[in-house]
């Protein structure tokens, strides 16, 4: 259904375990962290997979978005 309404194949999913996330967002831990083998985590890895190579940048953490501090990185680079 995702994937007939924005018209492209659905990539990747990842699974609700608000559980695993909200504890690390409230001990400040990253995903994988708190939940290591958690399905999250696993899916979460997942989707980096599909987005491209993750590579460490000269980026003070204050700039970086939510989702870099989310998935602990600093840069995300697309590679094709």
């Amino acid at each position: 259904m995702i994937a007939e309404t924005v018209g492209a194949p659905v990539a990747a999913t990842i699974a609700n375990d608000y559980p695993a996330v909200i504890r690390g967002i409230n001990r400040g831990q990253l995903l994988f962290e708190e939940a290591p083998r958690a399905q999250v985590t696993k899916n979460v890895q997942q989707l980096v997979t599909v987005l491209g190579h993750v590579t460490q940048a000269e980026e003070p953490e204050e700039t970086r978005s939510l989702f870099r501090r989310f998935l602990g990185s600093r840069t995300t680079h697309v590679t094709p």
